[in-house]
């Protein structure tokens, strides 16, 4: 039996992780977790949940879709050097898994411009643009 994989796309809002994971021709077909989707459950719920929480909801997910698939995508913030990347390897490779991090930049005028677009099209709030446009601020010093 081979390894199973996990893909993580990193990047700040706007870099292009989702875009990347729906044009490659192998990432568009694989199931993924984001962990975007994570929060906005926490939110329609009406609860907060931390950075830490939401990290084990998706590394859960991640491990569910792992049960049935040999491949699976995790979308989100998670940054060079940071806790989250560490807490997301030890899990899947304490069970085995390959992880493979994938860096993903932009310029940060194109990452605003892009969260900015997000709002046109209606896909995110101006509060939650907002939120991200400063959040890829303060990552991209």
């Amino acid at each position: 039996m081979s390894k199973k994989r996990v893909l993580v796309l990193c990047g700040i809002s706007g870099s292009g992780k989702t875009r990347r994971r729906t044009r490659d021709p192998l990432l568009r077909r694989l199931p993924f977790v984001d962990v975007r989707d994570i929060y906005k459950a926490y939110e329609d719920q009406g609860d907060e949940a931390d950075w830490e929480t939401v990290v084990d909801d998706a590394i859960i997910e991640v491990q569910k879709l792992l049960e049935t698939h040999d491949r699976v995508v995790l979308e989100g913030y998670f940054l060079k050097r940071s806790s989250s990347r560490r807490m997301i390897r030890a899990n899947f490779e304490r069970d085995d898994s390959q992880v493979d991090f994938i860096d993903l930049e932009a310029p940060l005028a194109v990452c605003i411009k892009r969260i900015e677009d997000q709002v046109i099209a209606e896909e995110i709030s101006v509060a939650d643009a907002h939120a991200r446009i400063e959040m890829a601020k303060r990552c991209s010093k």
